[in-house]
């Protein structure tokens, strides 16, 4: 049995929604809800960059996360409200990545233009 997936973005609400389907037993589904900013984003890092280097992206994005993280929640002994703010930039920075090296795969299907 393999665990390969298709994914497939959607428009949702006010923004877009990955969704993963997984070829294994039960069908997994994962749904990722997005912004339009980041829908925008991933897009335009898509089709202007090679897969190698969208990799890369995801990686630096997801280690910079792990650094703010450290730094603005286990370092300091006092939190401020703008470690959150800064520690959910992060966040959507990977995500954003992550959804950009997502679409450049062959797997991908993307929604249609209106």
């Amino acid at each position: 049995m393999t665990d390969t997936a298709i994914y497939q973005i959607k428009k949702f609400d006010d923004g877009f929604v990955l969704v993963e389907i997984k070829k294994s037993h039960g069908s997994p589904v994962t749904q990722v809800p997005y912004s339009i900013e980041q829908e925008a984003e991933s897009g335009v890092r898509a089709a202007t960059n090679p897969a190698v280097f969208l990799s890369n992206g995801r990686k630096t994005a997801a280690l910079d996360l792990v650094r703010k993280i450290t730094r603005l929640f286990i370092q300091n002994d006092h939190l401020e409200a703008s470690a959150l703010l800064t520690a959910r930039k992060s966040v959507e920075d990977l995500v954003t990545a992550s959804i950009a090296e997502i679409r450049n795969q062959p797997e991908c299907v993307l929604p249609e233009a209106e």
